[in-house]
């Protein structure tokens, strides 16, 4: 199984029958984030700062489990950027209506 396969049984398999919907999981762990830092922080800005504990972790020792879930993480970003973008797109598209 290549890496992406593996990030993809990970995020949509694993991942999701033990915490539920990543856009939402996400969410939950912004909300709390706001809570800690006393400022807002975005679900996308979450998944960021994730994906730099990943890296800085590599650096230090490097791990397949880093990659893996760095794959993961972008995974994640990307289908939140396509969501956006189609919703983005759509409310263009009705805004003559």
């Amino acid at each position: 199984m290549d890496l992406f396969e593996e990030a993809r049984k990970l995020a949509d398999e694993d991942r999701q029958r033990d915490y539920g919907d990543p856009g939402h999981m996400w969410l939950v762990v912004s909300e709390g984030w706001k809570l800690i830092f006393g400022f807002g922080v975005n679900r996308k800005t979450c998944i960021m700062a994730m994906m730099w504990l990943k890296m800085a972790r590599q650096l230090v020792k490097p791990k397949k489990d880093n990659i893996d879930d760095l794959a993961g993480y972008l995974m994640i970003l990307q289908r939140m950027e396509e969501t956006d973008e189609q919703t983005i797109q759509g409310s263009v598209d009705t805004e003559g209506d």
